[in-house]
């Protein structure tokens, strides 16, 4: 079940982290998982480029996807987003539920098979239209060139909601790690604009440029994410310029008018305490708040193809709370 967001210190992140630390079903993924190298973006990327050639194939069945171009409102290149569609009737009067999805990668690396599986779940497991975003990679195209494309994504969805069977009054923003980082910035973004959310949905989010937690300067070994590939992960976005609040969410004067949020981390992951802070300041806010704090899991650790232990409880937690949320009939933030 959710629960609200821990008092400050009250979090388990300060042990040194060790294999046997882990929840037993994760020993073998990371024990598979090369480390994270993170010095070299062509590496990075010829490194994602092999997981996704030997990722196991994810059944369909019950999903149209389909591949399109959105195109921006004030030009640009044109966005490549991928939309999954349940196939099954929707049976919730006024539309489907939808959401803008963006991958995980550092702002450097991935695309719309990075989180195939994911967007598949979510689709077919809770009934609703994913519009998974190609956004533009850095250092090539740095911040704000990603948010951006997801802002266009965004915009083509609401303004399609119709044509897709989608309602309006019940659109997210989500992603994970990075992407987790592009969804809050997102939220901001809709809210500073007036553009109506419902809720957003952050897997171990990254949310802090400054690098200064506790948890972003101690996990310099931890598996998927470490210290030091955080720290050049902000140099690749940011390339020298000051983050604004759409970059690091954290450092938003106010969370005032977010929607209603879903937001986990893990124990062992650099970005834990940025997330713990972002889930006490919505709190405070008086923004709804899922929050959920894993202990012995990793980051990105329900990513992993297992069906078991912690990575199962994750999916039942997640389930649980979006199906409460579609359950519910609370206005959008901002204007519709």
């Amino acid at each position: 079940m959710s629960t609200s967001p821990p008092e400050s210190g009250a979090a388990a992140v300060h042990r040194v982290y060790e294999l046997e630390h882990l929840a037993p079903e994760l020993h073998a993924a990371v024990r598979a998982t090369p480390a994270v190298k993170f010095e070299s973006v062509f590496r990075a990327r010829f490194g994602i480029a092999l997981m996704h050639l030997f990722m196991p194939r994810v059944a369909t069945a019950g999903v149209r996807v389909r591949d399109q171009k959105v195109a921006p409102r004030a030009g640009g290149p044109k966005v490549r987003v991928r939309l999954y569609e349940p196939e099954a009737p929707n049976a919730r009067k006024g539309g489907r539920p939808a959401m803008v999805f963006a991958h995980w990668g550092g702002f450097v690396v991935g695309g719309l098979k990075t989180e195939h599986r994911r967007c598949v779940w979510l689709c077919r497991e809770l009934g609703m239209t994913v519009v998974s975003v190609d956004y533009r990679l850095a250092p090539e195209n740095p911040f704000p060139a990603g948010l951006d494309d997801c802002f266009a994504a965004l915009r083509w969805l609401i303004e399609s909601a119709e044509a897709l069977g989608v309602d309006r009054t019940c659109i997210a923003v989500g992603g994970t790690s990075a992407g987790g980082g592009l969804a809050a910035g997102l939220a901001l973004r809709a809210r500073n604009e007036g553009v109506g959310l419902r809720w957003q949905y952050l897997g171990f989010p990254v949310l802090d440029a400054t690098c200064s937690t506790r948890s972003a300067t101690a996990h310099t070994d931890t598996p998927n994410w470490t210290a030091q590939a955080n720290q050049l992960m902000w140099e690749y976005y940011l390339q020298g310029k000051p983050p604004t609040e759409l970059a690091s969410p954290l450092s938003a004067a106010t969370l005032e008018g977010l929607p209603e949020t879903v937001l986990w981390t893990a124990e062992f992951d650099p970005l834990h305490d940025e997330a713990v802070r972002y889930a006490e300041r919505l709190k405070a806010a008086g923004v709804a708040t899922h929050f959920f704090d894993y202990p012995a899991a990793m980051h990105g650790f329900d990513s992993l193809p297992i069906e078991e232990g912690i990575v199962a409880r994750a999916r039942r937690d997640q389930t649980s709370v979006i199906q409460s949320i579609f359950a519910g009939d609370r206005p959008s933030a901002g204007r519709p």
